[in-house]
């Protein structure tokens, strides 16, 4: 591997000659990172969702939050920019016409960013995803998932990894 001191040699098109360059002052010109970034899973137990009422997903285990911006099931970007945010909500089966809605808000506005509905009958578990690129002021704005059932009585949100997770990093721009 290169080490940063290294030269590197590159041509420039509009002076039509070779330049030498340090391999840090190159890397440094281009790219970036993708942080502030996490990824939180339910892991403890199922969540029971009352019916027809608005519920906001508990999520117990993160397996890595770059910038400690994840806390109380909230995404709180310290980073002002646009973040690609991606939730996934598992359910237990439900029952016919039953509807299910799972999103994404921006709890400093209370604004819905992103959701996805699904109503159907479903004798097996099945997930609901839902994602969206979302602009970040990097100190009020906050997000986090909610869910919302209409099949007549609660139902249960699971606790797999597979299942429920909610996921996000900052675009680089």
């Amino acid at each position: 591997s290169i080490a940063d001191g290294d030269t590197l040699l590159i041509h420039d098109a509009s002076a039509s000659a070779l330049k030498k360059m340090t391999r840090a002052n190159f890397v440094s010109g281009i790219g970036g990172t993708n942080t502030p970034a996490f990824f939180v899973n339910k892991t403890d137990s199922n969540q029971s969702i009352s019916n027809t009422t608005d519920t906001v997903i508990t999520f117990n285990n993160e397996v890595f939050d770059t910038a400690n911006n994840f806390s109380s099931n909230v995404f709180t970007p310290t980073t002002a920019g646009k973040y690609f945010l991606f939730a996934q909500v598992g359910f237990e089966s439900w029952g016919d016409q039953a509807l299910g809605v799972v999103y994404i808000r921006n709890t400093n506005s209370n604004t819905l960013l992103s959701e996805y509905t699904i109503r159907g009958s479903s004798t097996h578990s099945f997930e609901i995803a839902t994602e969206v690129i979302a602009t970040a002021n990097g100190s009020s704005d906050a997000f986090r998932v909610e869910v919302y059932q209409d099949t007549g009585g609660s139902k249960n949100v699971f606790s797999s990894a597979r299942g429920t997770y909610f996921m996000g990093y900052k675009i680089i721009e």
